[in-house]
């Protein structure tokens, strides 16, 4: 008998002796592989490995590693490649960019922030507004302003809005 034919669960009976499942829908919802025995079965396994997989991608430590980015040429490309997500939406987005010294950082997480800044700023702006990004130096340091002229929740009506 082959694993697709028969399941032992480690769960110990009163006979001392481990269960023998032959049908994966009676493995119990404890049982720690319980969910990938059953996709086994149902033919679903590539699916449930390609689901562990990113979350292994999205939740693993890594290594990060510092690097030298230009943030003007950074955002320059960033702005292009994200236009191309929000082109349904009729958002001018303005840079106005100056040749900055570098920054070190690992890219994963300026490119985290970066998009976040820029999709929080078109989902909350209409359609034909429009959003500014600067980049400049400023004092020892290099500044990054992204401005939107959308929706703003209003102090007193927060509490309606929830």
């Amino acid at each position: 008998m082959d694993l697709m034919d028969q399941f032992v669960v480690s769960k110990v009976v009163k006979s001392g002796e481990p269960a023998v499942i032959n049908d994966a829908s009676k493995i119990p919802k404890s049982y720690p592989l319980r969910d990938e025995i059953r996709g086994k079965e149902l033919g679903e396994l590539p699916i449930i490995e390609g689901i562990k997989g990113h979350i292994e991608e999205v939740f693993s430590i890594k290594e990060l590693v510092s690097e030298k980015i230009f943030l003007d040429e950074y955002v320059k490309k960033s702005v292009k490649d994200l236009q191309t997500l929000f082109s349904h939406r009729l958002v001018d987005i303005i840079s106005r960019l100056e040749p900055v010294r570098p920054l070190c950082m690992p890219e994963d997480h300026l490119r985290k922030i970066f998009d976040g800044l820029i999709r929080n700023a078109v989902e909350n702006t209409p359609d034909e507004g429009k959003i500014e990004v600067v980049v400049k130096s400023k004092d020892e340091g290099v500044e990054l302003v992204v401005q939107d002229y959308g929706i703003v929740a209003l102090r007193n009506r927060t509490r309606d809005a929830y």
